[in-house]
């Protein structure tokens, strides 16, 4: 039961993880066993996809968001786009928080971290490292992003042990290059948050499972604050 006292401030949880690990699928889920406990739940979806659409139309006049994407990370415009991105991700952290905080939510979910950010940005914009653009952007989340970023917790999708609803291992569809790149992903963003201020926890095992994890914790922790704050409060009162 949600037990949150007034001015409480919502537990901010993110999920991460390599391509097709499983976040969003994670998210939903997590999202609606979060709400059937009795938590107001307020999500923040990535924004690479809508920047890359209209970055697709202006530029490309195409709907194929996938080719292009490809089309791009073989340019220097991919740096504007990374940028871009991060820029906009950052904001809408910052709006959705803000957003959960007018509707007394009490859990704030992420779609992906500023370390994925940091992911693609490295591995397709590192030939431009000597550019001003690259310093540029670098420098803008080292300086504003990271220090003013703060999860209360974040769940890294295990790539290697994603399971389907079948029991199928799905990485054993793809080739190995493919899965070699993806694990590669999931190995960085892991270096990424055993050295970040940030508390992260591995999950595993099917979509369904890792979500009822993922809310147990959540749980206890939206506890845990809701407790502090009433003490606080009483505390104040007196």
């Amino acid at each position: 039961m949600n037990l949150k006292p007034e001015g409480m401030n919502p537990v901010v949880v993110a999920f991460t993880g390599a391509v097709y690990s499983g976040k969003t699928t994670t998210i939903e889920l997590t999202s609606k066993l979060l709400m059937s406990w009795g938590h107001k739940v307020v999500t923040c979806n990535e924004a690479a996809k809508e920047i890359l659409e209209e970055y697709a139309r202006k530029l490309y006049g195409s709907s194929n968001l996938s080719e292009v994407l490809d089309d791009m990370r073989k340019s220097p415009i991919y740096l504007k786009f990374q940028k871009d991105v991060i820029e906009k991700q950052h904001n809408f952290e910052r709006l959705t928080y803000r957003e959960a905080l007018r509707q007394g939510a009490d859990v704030v979910l992420i779609d992906r971290t500023i370390l994925d950010w940091l992911w693609f940005f490295m591995l397709y914009c590192g030939k431009y490292s000597k550019s001003e653009e690259f310093v540029e952007c670098l420098s803008y989340y080292n300086m504003c992003v990271c220090p003013n970023t703060h999860y209360d917790i974040v769940f890294l999708c295990d790539y290697s042990d994603i399971i389907d609803d079948y029991g199928n291992t799905s990485y054993r569809s793809i080739d190995d290059t493919t899965f070699i790149s993806r694990l590669a992903q999931h190995n960085f963003i892991e270096a990424m948050l055993k050295i970040s201020k940030f508390d992260y926890i591995t999950l595993r095992g099917r979509p369904i499972e890792r979500a009822e994890f993922a809310v147990k914790k959540i749980d206890k922790l939206v506890q845990e604050r809701a407790v502090e704050a009433k003490i606080k409060e009483r505390d104040s009162d007196e």
